[in-house]
């Protein structure tokens, strides 16, 4: 019980934190060539705090594997993109919390977990994230690494969990399909080149 409470008062101090340490300000880097050319790197949005990040993270997740497993995490997220006549390139750094239950045969367990996770959405299209989980039924304590592809809203991913401490591994090799939720883009930091 005084995980839960635990649980529940970090994340209600997630969510409670003031919305002023989002944005500071907007800069230029100026790269100038032999040829006369000086090409502009616009910066917009620019965060105070990386880490803070600049928008809020949701995520709905099921991960098949010896359990069936269904996880809602929550958390902030740093979003920059980068802006051309070529294209686009996104860049999301997230960390938070989550919760899930999952199934194995007849029997169910419940996790808590906290993460960090870099996806890239153009190119290369790609995930990392890692979990450290404790499970509250078997009590153990896992490590989570996965690697995938990212479409933006959705990652498919492989995943493999660790046993750190306990007397069994509900989960080993898994597959992931997560739903993200991005609340607060418009305050990305945006990043595009400007000649003169």
């Amino acid at each position: 019980m005084k995980q839960r409470i635990t649980f529940f008062l970090l994340a209600g101090l997630l969510f409670w934190a003031s919305r002023g340490v989002a944005q500071v300000r907007d800069s230029t880097l100026v790269v100038g060539g032999l040829s006369g050319d000086t090409l502009h790197i616009i910066h917009e949005n620019i965060p105070r705090s990386r880490f803070w990040g600049n928008s809020w993270y949701g995520g709905l997740s099921y991960n098949l594997s010896r359990s069936h497993e269904f996880t809602a995490n929550f958390g902030r997220t740093f979003g920059n993109g980068f802006y051309s006549g070529a294209g686009f390139n996104l860049r999301m750094n997230s960390w938070g919390v989550g919760y899930s239950r999952y199934y194995k045969g007849v029997s169910s367990g419940q996790t808590v977990s906290a993460f960090g996770e870099i996806s890239n959405f153009f190119l290369p299209p790609g995930t990392i994230r890692l979990d450290y989980i404790y499970d509250f039924t078997g009590g153990n304590h896992l490590l989570r690494p996965a690697i995938g592809l990212n479409l933006f809203a959705v990652d498919l991913m492989y995943c493999y969990s660790f046993k750190i401490i306990g007397p069994n591994n509900p989960f080993r090799h898994g597959f992931t399909a997560k739903f993200k939720f991005y609340f607060g883009q418009k305050h990305w930091q945006k990043n595009y080149p400007s000649r003169c």
